[in-house]
């Protein structure tokens, strides 16, 4: 059992209570993450306008409070002279009880900033840290300096200096008590989670929860509140938006306000996990809300989907089973169901039907094609992917000797002819390539038979996997035997050979033969008669009162002996062109030799040049031939008489098409040899400037008894017999490109022996056999 089947498929219930749980999930992990977000933005504007009233509050107390002190100094200041003395300073202040409240000590400075009068009593700083009023620089100031908070030296209480400018040039300072403001602070301490701060301009602390910070000092200007005043720019403060920040190791949430008079700083702090606990309690609750809500939708929703899909697509599978086991006898349909169930039910039963009739059209169609097969002549074998029988028809039984298909036998052994053919066949096979009409040669009761064989690769749909080993792909092999029809080819090759002969020869015989006879004999008692030693040459000669000598030597000296000699050369020569005119003629079986081209081309235009016809004004002799050879030309394997008999047949088509053209062309008549380097092959190409050929004829050149010559010049096979002669017994390729008026190029391609196009080496002795 494979993997696939050992997986339990997923149930419709089962997919929809996981899909359902996911997205209600989903559902729940987003209200949650959108209310959280609420929530905590509720509880950051609920701390923002709490501290907003607070600190509201708490700078109008602060300011009131600087205000009034600030005012009773300047009273103080107003009612003292331009040089007030120590005692009447201590009179003016012993009557200001309200002065004595708000500052710690008063001290008078002469125009050098020199104490000149402390009450009480006690030490005092030099140095007072005094700003310039910035709320005076613009109308509606107050006019008043302020300082930085500092301890008193003596009593250790934290201050904050104002001073008071005097007419002599002198000042007033008052150290303001911050006890008060601290107590305020205190009482308005929004709970453990909270504080509330009070800082000068640059980050002093005025007020804090925690006294002894105050005391000593302590300055929070880090904080991004204090950036610009740090700078000595002026402060600029976004008073009442929410800011986090980091203060003491722990995350706050705080809220500042700007006290105008003084400008000083409240800051007003929240721990930040303090809010996010407030959050969390509320998301608690919000949660467990939405748990029961999701719920109760959850168990609607799969009571709903139950009852609506997975029952009704649970008996529409039923009803699928039943027709993938052949029964069409389905159960009426259920009137509850949704309209797109409704429809697919529909949809199904139509198609049910349109199955059932399919099916029988099918196994009337099945029955026909094996009719048809079995009547056929051609044995077919249907064959695995691994090239192993599968079905056969009547024809390939009594090919092979069998009652009935020997399901899984391999073809190897049941064609053992076929030995070295399979190996090929199963190549062909596993690369999905088709094999069209191999010839094979197989030896069948002391005869040859010739056999075509053809692969057409199939998927196993068409073939069918019987052996059961999961062969996925197969073809179909078909087997012809062409015996017959090899034994007719060659007699037609035989006899448009020595129909092609049969006119050489005649013409030879009337226009050579004879003549030539006649000539060679001349020539011959020519130099018989010239000869020595020969009673009659001798007796002439006297009765002439000539010397033998010296007639041969006049005719020496004037190069008649010459002459005869070239006579003689001439007659040899047309012998020699008849004697292989002869040879060609002569039937020889298909002899394949490595045979170089450029010499029987050679020879191939030596015979045709001895054709010509007085009638039709065409003689070969008058035509130019231009070799055009590829330089190293390899050597191919083919049969020499047969290539030569196509080259004359292209060669005498060429000088018959360029004698039609008559006198119109303006060009030399020509015919073009043209061997090339193709790839895998060698190609040879025929080139004349002819009339050339119309499409509609170019198309059927090949065709067997086509011709467009008159009745009895041309049987309409020297061309069909050539492409037959170069396909089919040498496995090469054979073309024509024609153009009217342009003349006509023939390419053959021949291949060569290590190409992959050669076709095997024919077994001995086995005329027309092509494997």
């Amino acid at each position: 059992m494979n993997a696939a089947t050992a997986t339990t498929p997923r149930t419709l219930r089962r997919l929809l209570h996981t899909r359902l749980l996911v997205w209600l999930a989903l559902l729940a992990v987003c209200i949650l993450a959108f209310a959280g977000t609420f929530t905590y933005l509720g509880r950051t504007a609920d701390f923002e306008r709490q501290s907003s009233l607070l600190t509201a509050t708490l700078a109008h107390y602060i300011e009131e409070h600087v205000d009034n002190a600030a005012q009773s100094l300047s009273r103080l200041a107003s009612a003292l002279p331009a040089s007030p003395s120590p005692a009447l300073m201590a009179e003016e202040l012993g009557r200001r009880r309200a002065t004595r409240q708000y500052f710690a000590r008063v001290m008078l400075l002469d125009a050098s900033r020199r104490v000149v009068f402390s009450l009480p009593d006690g030490p005092v700083m030099v140095d007072f840290p005094v700003l310039r009023d910035r709320a005076g620089q613009s109308p509606g100031g107050r006019g008043y300096m302020l300082g930085s908070p500092a301890p008193l030296p003596d009593t250790g209480e934290v201050v904050v200096y104002i001073s008071e400018t005097l007419e002599g040039g002198g000042q007033l300072v008052g150290a303001l008590r911050l006890n008060q403001l601290q107590d305020h602070v205190q009482h308005l301490l929004p709970g453990e989670d909270g504080a509330v701060l009070l800082a000068d301009a640059y980050g002093n602390l005025i007020a804090h929860p925690d006294l002894p910070r105050v005391q000593r000092q302590e300055n929070i200007g880090h904080l991004p509140f204090f950036g610009l005043a740090a700078r000595g720019d002026a402060p600029r403060r976004d008073d009442g938006a929410v800011h986090r920040i980091r203060l003491d190791g722990e995350s706050w949430f705080a809220c500042t306000a700007e006290v105008e008079g003084p400008g000083w700083t409240i800051i007003t702090l929240k721990r930040q996990g303090a809010v996010l606990a407030e959050v969390a309690r509320e998301m608690a609750i919000f949660l467990l809300l939405l748990a029961v809500l999701l719920t109760v939708f959850a168990v609607s929703l799969l009571a709903e989907l139950e009852w609506s899909l997975a029952r009704p697509l649970t008996a529409f599978c039923q009803s699928i089973r039943l027709v993938s086991g052949g029964s069409y006898d389905l159960p009426p349909p259920d009137g509850n169901r949704l309209a797109e169930l409704a429809e697919v039910d529909r949809e199904f039963r139509d198609m049910a039907a349109t199955v059932r009739q399919r099916e029988a059209a099918l196994r009337r169609t099945r029955a026909y094609v094996q009719q048809m097969m079995d009547a056929m002549p051609s044995a077919i074998i249907a064959l695995d992917g691994h090239c192993r029988a599968v079905r056969m028809n009547p024809a390939a039984l009594r090919r092979t000797g069998h009652a009935m298909t020997p399901a899984g036998t391999p073809l190897a052994e049941l064609l053992p002819g076929y030995a070295d053919v399979a190996i090929r066949l199963a190549s062909a096979l596993a690369r999905r390539i088709p094999v069209n009409r191999e010839r094979v040669v197989t030896l069948h009761e002391g005869h040859y038979r010739y056999e075509d064989v053809s692969l057409y690769p199939m998927n196993s749909e068409m073939t069918g996997d019987v052996t059961g080993d999961g062969a996925t792909d197969g073809g179909v092999l078909r087997i012809d035997d062409v015996t017959e029809r090899v034994r007719m080819e060659e007699v037609l090759v035989q006899s448009e050979k020595m129909l092609s002969v049969g006119g050489l020869a005649a013409g030879m015989a009337h226009e050579i033969n004879n003549p030539l006879g006649a000539i060679l004999q001349g020539a011959q008692n020519i130099q018989r008669r010239l000869a020595d030693g020969l009673p009659a040459n001798e007796e002439a000669a006297q009765r002439l009162g000539c010397s033998l000598p010296v007639i041969r030597a006049y005719l020496t000296e004037r190069r008649i002996m010459e002459f005869l000699e070239s006579i003689r050369e001439a007659g040899c020569r047309a012998a020699h062109i008849i004697t292989n005119m002869l040879e060609f003629s002569r039937a020889s079986g298909d002899r394949r030799t490595t045979v170089d081209l450029h010499p029987l081309l050679d020879r191939t235009v030596d015979i045709a040049a001895s054709d010509y016809d007085l009638k039709k004004r065409y003689d070969f002799r008058n035509i130019a031939i231009v070799r055009d050879y590829a330089p190293d030309l390899p050597p191919v394997v083919c049969s020499e008489q047969e290539i030569s008999q196509v080259m004359l047949n292209l060669l005498r088509n060429a000088a018959q098409a360029i004698a039609t053209q008559g006198g119109a062309t303006r060009e030399e008549p020509r015919i073009v040899l043209r061997t090339r380097v193709d790839g895998a092959c060698v190609r040879i190409e025929v080139q004349d400037n002819g009339t050339g050929m119309p499409e509609e004829v170019r198309r059927r050149v090949f065709e067997p008894f086509f011709t467009t010559k008159e009745v009895g010049v041309g049987t309409g096979l020297g061309l069909s017999v050539s492409y037959f002669i170069v396909t089919r017994n040498h496995g090469g390729t054979f073309d024509v490109a024609s153009e009217p008026g342009r003349g006509t190029t023939f390419i053959v391609r021949l291949p060569l022996p290590t190409g992959e196009c050669a076709a095997p080496a024919p077994p001995p002795q086995f005329p027309g056999c092509q494997m």
